[in-house]
């Protein structure tokens, strides 16, 4: 039987009903046994003797069935708690799934929109590549490269200026 199969069991119901029967059923026979003890004439010894050996017997098997019924009422503790703890974790999770499952839609669109992306970044580097092989982009990156060494001769000409300034100040 699985824990969701019955929230509330008649079996359970009955453990807890009659836990406390076998202490009840242990204090009746040790009063039953102090009653029969009570008469001390040899005729009523006689017809007592017999029942009260009985009861001594019972009190003796009594040990296991309240063992058992004490362990039979802590299992049912054990089950109603584990009960509650499942039907918790069950509860968070399916919420958790339903968090899951209406976030969907918007997950599939930002998807979506992602690969969009991807596919036009894919398109421009070719167009990139297209037009950098072209006789355009030589002709502009030959012209960037004669004005980055003129640059590069003037920063030559303004530092050497400079140095010479600095040489003729010091003497």
């Amino acid at each position: 039987m699985c824990i969701r199969d019955s929230p509330k069991s008649k079996l359970e119901d009955e453990v807890r009903e009659f836990s406390s029967f076998s202490t009840r059923v242990g204090e009746f026979l040790e009063t039953f046994s102090d009653l029969l003890a009570g008469p001390s004439d040899p005729e009523s010894q006689q017809y007592v003797q017999p029942v009260v050996e009985q009861c001594e017997a019972i009190r003796e098997e009594y040990g296991m069935h309240a063992t058992l019924t004490k362990q039979l009422h802590d299992f049912s503790t054990r089950m109603e708690s584990l009960r509650e703890s499942y039907t918790n974790l069950r509860r968070a999770v399916l919420s958790r799934l339903t968090f899951l499952t209406s976030a969907v839609p918007a997950l599939t669109a930002s998807m979506r929109r992602k690969e969009e992306y991807v596919a036009r970044l894919k398109d421009l580097k070719k167009w990139v590549e297209v037009k950098s092989q072209g006789e355009t982009w030589k002709d502009i990156n030959s012209r960037i490269q004669s004005i980055k060494s003129l640059i590069e001769r003037e920063q030559q000409t303004l530092q050497d200026a400079k140095r010479e300034r600095d040489a003729s100040g010091a003497q």
